[in-house]
């Protein structure tokens, strides 16, 4: 048998501590999670906490519907502009409305193409369009800023830009919010799957959104109430995913995902995450109105 030089077993000793380390990494996140699978109760919890707050906000008597939402966001949005369809009023502005209404269908488009797994941007010309989204709202958003402050403006504000413009941004939030959520969460994420394709994937996602434009400018009544509360929840929705993101990654959540009821439990902290910073912001707005008016 030939004796193995210092070199070779220095070698071979490397190797199986690499090996061992493999084998621990595996254990440890088989273990992981098979622990997240067991988290039943917090799935419970998150969905009966759920289902308080949405009791809460239908059923409680007081305010009429469409005030109270306003009232809960009336931190995170100047509601100035504001959309009426229908002789309702939506909760937030026109352009935020836009924004949030367009970022709830592009998730749900997304899922509905089985983008759970996709981990790569789109082709960079469709990536440079949906940055340009995001440039054509910041130009419209300074020239209505300017028009407000009677200062130079390039054209007159109009509602219909401001939905237009806040449609684009809609889309490309949702989009890289989603790439994020799988790169940072996702265990099973494909590397080489954008996560929009090609323009034709885009073009229908465009033809969808551009669909709630022609729903309010072309006065279809009957949609005022869907169309403001997917407004109201899309902007909660995004500020609870976000969060979400931040305590996931904080509890150490990060590439163990296979399945969305895994996220229960930092879903529930998230949730009161949420709940804290819109009843401060709006809290705090409502009282700075109440000491101008005083003065």
């Amino acid at each position: 048998m030939t004796e193995k030089t210092p070199a070779e077993i220095l070698e071979l000793a490397q190797q199986r501590i690499a090996a061992r380390q493999v084998e621990e990494k595996t254990l440890n996140f088989v273990a992981r999670s098979a622990q997240l699978d067991q988290n039943k109760p917090w799935r419970i919890a998150f969905f009966s906490l759920l289902g308080l707050l949405l009791g809460a906000l239908f059923l409680i008597p007081g305010q009429p519907l469409d005030e109270r939402m306003a009232a809960i966001l009336h931190g995170l949005c100047s509601q100035q502009h504001n959309t009426t369809l229908g002789g309702l009023t939506f909760p937030i502005c026109t352009r935020c409305s836009s924004i949030y209404i367009s970022a709830m269908l592009t998730f749900g488009y997304l899922w509905a193409l089985g983008r759970r797994r996709a981990g790569r941007i789109p082709p960079w010309p469709i990536t440079v369009f949906l940055v340009s989204f995001v440039l054509a709202l910041a130009l419209d958003g300074f020239n209505s800023f300017f028009a407000e402050l009677n200062l130079p403006k390039l054209y007159p504000p109009l509602n219909e830009l401001r939905s237009l413009t806040g449609m684009g941004m809609g889309i490309t939030e949702a989009i890289f919010l989603a790439l994020m959520l799988n790169l940072s969460l996702g265990k099973d994420v494909d590397q080489n799957q954008p996560i929009l394709q090609n323009w034709r994937e885009l073009g229908s996602l465009v033809a969808l959104n551009l669909l709630t434009l022609v729903a309010i400018y072309g006065h279809l009544d009957f949609l005022a109430w869907p169309l403001a509360f997917l407004a109201f929840l899309g902007m909660l929705f995004i500020l609870f995913l976000i969060n979400l993101l931040i305590v996931s990654l904080i509890l150490s959540y990060d590439g163990l995902i296979t399945r969305v009821p895994q996220l229960a439990k930092p879903a529930i902290f998230a949730i009161f995450l949420t709940l804290i910073i819109v009843s401060a912001t709006s809290t705090l707005r409502f009282w700075l109105e109440w000491q101008v008016a005083l003065h």
